[in-house]
């Protein structure tokens, strides 16, 4: 968290791998954070443009294998 916490602040864009809920499947993505935050059950959420699909996309932190800045 002090990772995405730090990204937010300095408006850095981030890269993560992300995996998919449903099928396990991984993938890139660049992102540019907008907000994070602790959802009701307790896991943390990050929400930003998301530059592969071209949207807004929210994910949850504890589905990201690994992430980095891209500045």
């Amino acid at each position: 968290l002090p990772f995405l916490r730090s990204a937010l602040e300095s408006g850095a864009d981030v890269e993560i791998v992300y995996v998919a809920a449903g099928s396990g499947e991984e993938t890139v993505r660049a992102v540019s954070p907008e907000s994070l935050w602790q959802a009701r059950a307790g896991h943390w959420l990050l929400t930003g443009f998301d530059h592969l699909r071209g949207e807004e996309r929210t994910f949850m932190v504890r589905r990201m294998k690994d992430l980095w800045s891209l500045v």
